[in-house]
């Protein structure tokens, strides 16, 4: 009967402790404040590479940005934290500084890609302040 019992636990144990089977095809989704932390370092960065006159540097980084925005176009139609698509934001605050940025980089004009940065930098915190977030994007040059 003893032999019974521990084989009975033994049984038991093993079938508590049997590995749980993993879905492996998750998708990894971000939501809208983690995009938010990637554009604050694009920014960060794009904003450093101007001051020091590296545009070429700055290239990638500014299509980087871009990108990020348009992955929050893509994935924010809607969102209890905004009053409009994230795309009519972009449109009307963010698409114009971004081009013009992009052209002043390649154009190697330092003073108007800066100028052109204030910009963005300014449009997105009326966004941020349009929405009561807090947080406020910084660019000194």
């Amino acid at each position: 009967m003893k032999k019974i019992s521990i084989v009975i636990m033994i049984f038991v144990g093993m079938g508590c402790s049997a590995p749980q089977k993993e879905e492996t095809n998750k998708e990894t989704i971000k939501d809208l404040g983690e995009i938010m932390i990637d554009l604050k370092a694009y920014h960060q960065n794009i904003g450093d590479y101007l001051v020091r006159g590296q545009l070429k540097d700055t290239e990638w980084l500014i299509d980087g940005m871009d990108s990020t925005l348009h992955l929050a176009i893509a994935k924010y139609a809607e969102h209890p934290k905004l009053t409009g698509s994230f795309e009519s934001f972009y449109n009307e605050l963010l698409a114009q500084p971004m081009l013009d940025i992009k052209a002043n980089v390649k154009a190697n004009k330092k003073e108007a890609a800066i100028q052109s940065f204030i910009l963005l930098t300014d449009n997105c915190n009326s966004c941020h302040k349009k929405h009561e977030v807090r947080k406020r994007v910084k660019f000194k040059p």
